[in-house]
């Protein structure tokens, strides 16, 4: 009569089911955090829309193209602001791929960086005081520094700011044309100025921004 009856489990099984249950629920509470906390800002691919953009798509919407430039090199390792003379690195300075809106030559770009590179982390920056000045130069070394708008966000270890050039051209537009008979295109290079911590803005790094390439994605204007 006994040999029918299921066997209960005994406590110690119960108590390596719990903890096998605890084990699991943490692992994926340690997940869960880990992911929300390695997203980046939305900045990072809004797009800013000015006045002139806005206008610009009103006018001729189904012509209207914002292209989607890759960056071949994209990142740096920087060192902590307060260790820049030793090899350590590993606080990293990156940007996304670049926005470009023919229309109305505008370029819109993110920077993402850990914020032990600044100097001064006691400031409370915004879109009106940045940790970084941000301007253009193209491979006569014409500056290009006029933004219509500026974004500021921070996650976590995290700093994001986006701009947006007015008056970039990535065309030569002076007759000349590449080996494909198509327009020849300009180089642009991204310049970082960093905040010190008297305020003053000192060059910092440069990127390679554009090379002329000619492929690129699209994206949807929303």
């Amino acid at each position: 009569m006994y040999d029918n009856e299921e066997k209960k489990p005994s406590l110690i099984a119960k108590l390596f089911k719990a903890a096998a249950i605890c084990i699991m629920l943490a692992m994926l509470t340690v997940l869960c955090i880990r992911f929300f906390v390695s997203c980046d800002s939305k900045i990072m691919d809004d797009i800013l829309k000015t006045p002139q953009i806005e206008a610009a798509y009103k006018a001729s919407p189904g012509d209207f193209e914002i292209q989607k430039h890759e960056i071949r090199f994209w990142y740096v390792s920087k060192n902590p602001a307060d260790d820049e003379e030793s090899d350590m690195g590993g606080k990293i300075l990156s940007l996304s791929d670049f926005y470009y809106i023919p229309a109305t030559k505008n370029l819109q770009i993110s920077v993402k960086f850990n914020t032990e590179i600044l100097p001064d982390r006691q400031t409370v920056y915004s879109a009106d005081l940045l940790p970084f000045e941000l301007y253009l130069t193209d491979e006569n070394g014409t500056v290009y520094s006029e933004c219509s708008a500026t974004l500021y966000d921070e996650r976590f270890s995290y700093g994001y700011i986006r701009v947006n050039f007015e008056g970039i051209d990535l065309l030569k537009n002076d007759g000349t044309v590449d080996k494909d008979g198509d327009p020849a295109r300009k180089n642009y290079n991204l310049h970082l100025k960093r905040r010190n911590a008297d305020g003053v803005y000192e060059d910092y790094e440069t990127f390679t921004l554009y090379e002329g390439k000619k492929y690129y994605s699209t994206v949807e204007y929303k």
